[in-house]
């Protein structure tokens, strides 16, 4: 009987630790997949202000030819 408690215990502990360390991992995923969803926002910005012409301060070929 006393065996049967301590492989219980041990199995309880076990998956114990195993849904405190998904919960922990999840919470550091999701700060990592914000940072990352930041940078790729701020990429995209610049991409789209250099399609523009702002970064270099003249407008791109194909605004330049919108514009006529």
């Amino acid at each position: 009987m006393a065996g049967c408690i301590a492989l219980y215990l041990l199995v309880l502990g076990f998956f114990g630790g195993m849904a405190t360390e998904r919960i922990r991992f999840d919470q550091r995923r999701a700060e990592i997949i914000r940072q990352y969803d930041e940078a790729l926002k701020r990429w995209q910005g610049h991409l789209m202000r250099l399609e523009q012409g702002d970064t270099i301060g003249q407008p791109s070929r194909a605004v330049a030819e919108a514009r006529r």
